[in-house]
């Protein structure tokens, strides 16, 4: 355990191991596809801000939740967790999803243009040629759990 300790301790004096600083939280609260409370808001102000961020959801009323964006959502462009289990009711399965039926064209649904973020828990489906989630940040790192992407 001490070793342990003495070996963190000295990582962080060294500099080769170091702590992301946490960012804000940022929470959606509405299915619209653009304004306060919206997923596309949330990215924005994500993107904005400097640190991991987490964009949680906590929409009203009762579940599944479709958000259907009228264009193309702005890439994650910094380190972000947008994490669907934390919607009230989870247990398992997403009740959240990313619905790309009222887009026109080839528009992907999410895309990662950053590296050392996490997509949680969203079920995301009809986008054009299936690509719902588009992972293209460089240095890898991304994370995928619990979703379903059709």
């Amino acid at each position: 355990m001490r070793g342990n300790l003495l070996w963190l301790l000295s990582g962080l004096a060294m500099g080769w191991l170091t702590i992301p600083a946490r960012g804000t939280t940022y929470t959606v609260t509405t299915t619209n596809d653009s304004g306060i409370g919206s997923l596309r808001q949330a990215i924005i102000d994500a993107n904005g801000s400097a640190g991991l961020d987490d964009i949680s959801f906590n929409i009203a009323g009762s579940p599944p939740f479709a958000i259907r964006p009228a264009t193309a959502l702005n890439p994650i462009s910094d380190p972000a967790t947008l994490d669907g289990s934390t919607q009230i009711g989870y247990s398992g399965a997403p009740l959240i999803t990313l619905d790309g039926s009222a887009l026109v064209g080839f528009e992907y649904g999410l895309t990662l243009n950053t590296s050392n973020s996490i997509v949680r828990a969203l079920a995301v489906q009809r986008f054009y040629v299936g690509i719902g989630l588009n992972i293209a940040g460089e240095g890898g790192s991304n994370r995928v759990e619990a979703c379903w992407v059709v």
